[in-house]
């Protein structure tokens, strides 16, 4: 795998996709979620997905 998509994402291009993924269960399932789901999740501004 190249840098592209990686130094895509820093400079702020959406249109190359890019998914990082921990070993543990992803919080919202196996449902493929906007970036800013995990983020408002983290920074504790949105509930915990049910």
């Amino acid at each position: 795998m190249s840098a592209a998509p990686l130094a895509a994402a820093v400079h702020g291009d959406v249109r190359i996709g890019l998914l990082f993924r921990g070993a543990g269960r992803p919080p919202f399932g196996e449902r493929i979620r906007p970036v800013g789901d995990p983020v408002r999740l983290l920074l504790g501004e949105a509930p915990a997905p049910t």
